[in-house]
């Protein structure tokens, strides 16, 4: 039997991601913010306001993690969340 794993996030006054990962691993691919945001079907201004630690959901942290064949675990700063299994 698999035990779900809960994702329990603690959002202080800062972002909790790594927002320049997002923009360094877009710019090794030499992709545009609108280019990444064609392949998942979002605007060009959410792209935008996650690399500029403007807001981004969990859901679209995951998606660009997949996107770049990154694991989440590297965009999520330490000091910010927690996992409990």
């Amino acid at each position: 039997q698999v035990l779900p794993l809960t994702l329990l996030l603690i959002i202080m006054s800062d972002t909790f991601y790594q927002n320049e990962l997002l923009i360094e691993w877009r710019e090794s691919l030499n992709l545009t913010q609108d280019d990444v945001a064609k392949e998942l079907n979002v605007s060009r201004a959410t792209i935008n306001r996650a690399e500029n630690a403007k807001g981004a959901s969990l859901e679209l942290l995951y998606a660009l993690a997949d996107f770049y064949r990154k694991p989440i675990a590297s965009l999520l700063k330490k000091n910010k969340f927690a996992v409990a299994v």
